[in-house]
């Protein structure tokens, strides 16, 4: 099974690859808030390009135990918060560019 049947199995059907253009795939998974909402989540790769993917959410606890652990496996860096990414987002990735 590939990686991409694999997600498709565990998230019930519910993603879809995309190629945006030559070389760059958009996978997209929805999940849902506990309250319903729908949350998206956009992740773009160019082929043999490193990667790293940031997860910002609004409101970590307002997330499921199983989307919080889903999304703490399949992320490189999380802020837990808004609030978290406005205050530390910028330190964060000037550490990651050097």
């Amino acid at each position: 099974m590939n990686p991409i049947e694999l997600l498709r199995e565990q998230f019930n059907s519910h993603i879809d690859l995309r190629e945006k253009r030559p070389g760059v795939l958009q996978l997209v998974a929805p999940l849902f808030h506990e309250d319903g909402d729908m949350m998206d989540i956009f992740l773009f790769q160019r082929n043999k390009l490193k990667f790293k993917s940031i997860a910002v959410h609004e409101d970590i606890d307002k997330l499921g135990r199983k989307d919080r652990n889903r999304l703490t496996n399949a992320c490189d860096k999380q802020f837990t918060s808004l609030d978290e990414f406005k205050q530390n987002a910028i330190s964060y990735l000037e550490r990651e560019i050097a």
